[in-house]
């Protein structure tokens, strides 16, 4: 059987591994749900080994007991908590929590999408600096806030016991930022809260962690694959 030249050019393709498109594709670079009850974390830092770091059940978003941390049934599957003694607020406690996420950003990346969904429950709204949420970018000990510091914007949702901000944060990095990082080296995730003790006590609630990329494909080998495939077509007509 005679194989024509599209026949011949889909094979030498398949053969080097060579991509049949030209576009971008999109590259999977962190993405944490917490239902394999796992923190899975780089690195945790809290001020009693790791016990301010944890896993909790959906039902724990909606518990209404005085003085826990109940995120305002916002969760609804497993969802990592950062904060003083498993969320017990009303407890003066004090210390920074942080809990780092590697990262392998692609050197060509053309842009990088973060998101993930929060909340954070503190007892003194009165003091909205006191307390500090955070999430940062960290190349070494350099630190990129593109991310969030949310404890500026508490707004009163139950009167007496907390004050809750939450949502659902999402960005996209292009051009000029995205470069900065990508030259810096970054190479983790930080979500940080910083408790400052006294009357104040605070809980974060974090859940679907997914930051995606997108690199150019590499249309360069695509086209010299199919410039050889041609170049044999045309030598086996040459031959007949």
């Amino acid at each position: 059987m005679k194989a024509n030249g599209n026949t011949s050019v889909i094979a030498l393709s398949v053969l080097m591994g060579l991509p049949m498109s030209a576009g971008a594709s999109v590259v999977d670079i962190l993405n944490r749900d917490f239902e394999d009850g796992l923190v899975g974390g780089s690195a945790i830092s809290t001020p009693e080994s790791d016990t301010w770091v944890g896993i909790r059940p959906s039902t724990d978003a909606s518990n209404g007991a005085s003085g826990l941390a109940t995120f305002d049934g916002f969760f609804s599957s497993s969802f990592m908590m950062v904060g003083d003694l498993e969320g017990n607020i009303g407890q003066s406690n004090a210390g920074t929590s942080t809990v780092s996420f590697a990262l392998n950003l692609p050197s060509d990346l053309t842009s990088l999408t973060i998101g993930y969904d929060w909340v954070f429950d503190t007892n003194n709204p009165s003091d909205p600096s006191s307390d500090l949420f955070s999430v940062e970018f960290l190349a070494g000990s350099n630190v990129y806030d593109y991310l969030q510091g949310s404890a500026t914007s508490l707004t009163p949702d139950r009167p007496g016991l907390v004050s809750t901000t939450r949502g659902t944060f999402g960005l996209t990095l292009t051009g000029t930022a995205l470069r900065d990082l990508l030259t810096a080296g970054v190479d983790q995730i930080r979500f940080r809260l910083r408790e400052e003790g006294a009357l104040n006590s605070s809980a974060v609630g974090i859940d679907n962690i997914s930051i995606t990329g997108f690199v150019p494909a590499p249309t360069t080998l695509a086209l010299l694959g199919i410039g050889l495939a041609g170049g044999v077509v045309s030598r086996r007509k040459a031959r007949r």
